[in-house]
């Protein structure tokens, strides 16, 4: 059974993402991976950043959560992208973001992936999910990209969301 924290599940996942982001005469490939609470809800499910933390998105199920997690992410790095004037300070900024960690999230996540370890899983739509180490480290790495390609149009197949055990 995943974690009780005050009448809501809370599932240890993991969170991944690659894509572009334009800022003022730059592109920037983006690829990170990081951690997010699943908290189940009565009106819902509910993705909360853990690190970094600050960023939350919820939906009906957990595939429309993940949907809107990605944008409200994308949407961080591109009001990070806006407000800088350069790609060194887009990149300053992108591990900044990534340094900052929710402690209690972070705290409530250690607890859930030893809840998910000893017990047997009983979230439906949280076991179709594949599977990573907990023992992850998060990361978020920026390059500059100097040209697109036709390459730069394949979208990302990878899944998402994992449980983290």
């Amino acid at each position: 059974m995943a974690e009780q924290t005050r009448q809501t599940i809370v599932w240890p996942l993991i969170f991944s993402y690659r894509g572009n982001v334009f800022g003022h005469r730059y592109i920037a490939a983006v690829s990170s991976v990081s951690r997010v609470l699943g908290i189940r809800e009565d009106d819902g499910i509910w993705l909360s950043g853990v690190q970094p933390g600050g960023i939350a998105a919820g939906g009906s199920d957990v595939w429309e959560a993940c949907a809107a997690y990605r944008k409200a992410f994308v949407g961080v790095l591109a009001d990070i992208a806006s407000s800088v004037g350069d790609f060194r300070e887009f990149q300053a900024e992108a591990a900044r973001l990534l340094a900052e960690r929710d402690d209690a999230a972070f705290d409530d996540w250690t607890v859930a992936v030893e809840g998910i370890r000893t017990s047997r899983l009983d979230w439906r739509q949280m076991q179709q999910l594949p599977v990573k180490p907990a023992a992850m480290t998060p990361s978020l790495a920026v390059t500059l990209k100097s040209e697109l390609t036709a390459a730069d149009n394949l979208i990302d197949d990878a899944p998402e969301l994992a449980t983290a055990a």
